[in-house]
């Protein structure tokens, strides 16, 4: 199974979103504040970060940066609200970010950006 770290200050919806990805065969790990996810990027090997990136805390860009800088190889991928979408934020612009994902997002949609990019950070 390929681990994935799941970062969303809703406890709800970080739930849900491991929910997805366990039933789909992925070892989500999920962590709700930056520091909780620093640390276990320090202590289990992922392949894949999912972070939430909503208007209800919209500069992300430290934690990026801060995964980026001592997980380089790591792939990341923003999931963002409808109405904060990806081409309205330029918090989003300035980070290094595989791609985005806009909420409400249907199971699929998820599986599939995930798989994507989980097989991109393979081949890298």
């Amino acid at each position: 199974m390929i681990p994935i770290l799941v970062i969303d200050h809703d406890k709800a919806r970080l739930f849900d979103t491991a929910g997805i990805l366990l039933t789909h065969g992925y070892c989500p790990v999920t962590a709700r504040f930056d520091s909780e996810a620093l640390f276990l990027l320090g202590q289990i090997p992922v392949e894949l970060v999912l972070v939430e990136c909503s208007g209800s805390d919209p500069d992300r860009s430290a934690l990026v940066h801060a995964i980026r800088r001592h997980h380089p190889d790591i792939a990341i991928v923003a999931l963002t609200d409808r109405d904060h979408g990806a081409q309205d934020d330029p918090s989003l612009w300035r980070m290094d970010v595989a791609g985005t994902l806009q909420r409400p997002f249907r199971p699929p949609s998820l599986i599939n950006a995930v798989g994507h990019h989980a097989l991109a950070a393979q081949a890298a």
